[in-house]
């Protein structure tokens, strides 16, 4: 269970993206590098884009293939966490394994049908009368406690003060983005997959963390799941990270995210930011309007 949540944590999500498209016969391997190639020579201008959108550009993919090929990345982190929420479920004798089985086929017969969304099988099991929304809450927030054991099993302990809280140090130079965005879930949610979430205004940003705005935040110590959006990018990066602290400001509410486990096409824009004024511009956010909800 440990070695899949470490996956979940670690992937990069364009190095995951060849490996479908070559397993889907989309691609070939010697393809995938000539776009990691041509990801690096952007990278080197300070503007890496996604390596879909390279397979595109290099006439390679055309563009529904390149968005079956991101559905499938989707589907197959859902897989993972839906198959640790059963392995949970079963732990606690909420659920039988064979229960357990039915559910992932049917949840897989609903994608491989082109479903507008694929049911979790948390939903599943609950409106098969299988599971009480109580019990479902109730696995989900052990799981995320040990996605939090996997994650910090490796990491240093954080720096304390004299009264036993965390000592915030800072490592990387905060910068403003102008018109930066971000989709937030945090404490249990964090380990359901889609667009769900609360609308929040990047304050600042560093290749470390970001302050992030909205009606509404989480308590410190929770882990957060974001989609953060740059105008200069026009795409969106996948980000986990922790609540340092939160605080109301002007009547809505601020909160300081550390980020963890940052690698890939992430790591690469959050340092060209930190490199290049220029690629702060403004533009429009795709979750702009977007009602917060309950996280």
């Amino acid at each position: 269970m440990t070695v899949e949540l470490e996956t979940l944590v670690e992937q990069d999500f364009d190095l995951v993206f060849g490996r479908v498209a070559v397993k889907r016969g989309l691609l070939t391997q010697a393809q995938v590098e000539m776009c990691v190639r041509e990801q690096d020579r952007a990278a080197a201008n300070g503007a890496p884009p996604p390596i879909g959108q390279v397979a595109v550009r290099l006439g390679l993919l055309d563009a529904a293939q390149a968005a079956s090929v991101r559905g499938a990345q989707r589907y197959g982190a859902l897989r993972i966490e839906d198959r640790l929420f059963g392995n949970l479920a079963c732990r606690n004798a909420f659920v039988t394994r064979e229960q357990v089985e039915d559910a992932l086929l049917e949840q897989a017969r609903c994608y491989r049908r082109g479903a507008a969304r694929v049911p979790r099988v948390a939903e599943l099991m609950i409106a098969g009368g299988l599971l009480t929304t109580q019990e479902a809450e109730a696995v989900l927030r052990a799981q995320a406690r040990l996605f939090e054991e996997t994650v910090c099993a490796t990491r240093p302990s954080a720096a304390r003060r004299s009264d036993g809280s965390p000592m915030v140090v800072r490592n990387y130079e905060r910068f403003a983005v102008r018109d930066a965005e971000a989709l937030c879930r945090w404490g249990w949610r964090v380990l359901l997959v889609g667009r769900e979430g609360v609308a929040c205004r990047v304050v600042d940003l560093s290749e470390g963390g970001a302050q992030l705005e909205a009606a509404t935040a989480g308590r410190r110590g929770q882990w957060v799941r974001l989609q953060l959006w740059v105008p200069a990018y026009d795409r969106t990066l996948p980000l986990w990270g922790r609540i340092r602290w939160a605080r109301p400001v002007d009547g809505r509410r601020r909160m300081g995210i550390r980020f963890v486990a940052v690698r890939g096409a992430a790591r690469r824009v959050l340092a060209s930011l930190a490199g290049s004024p220029e690629l702060r511009a403004a533009g429009s956010s795709p979750f702009r309007g977007l009602e917060p909800s309950r996280a």
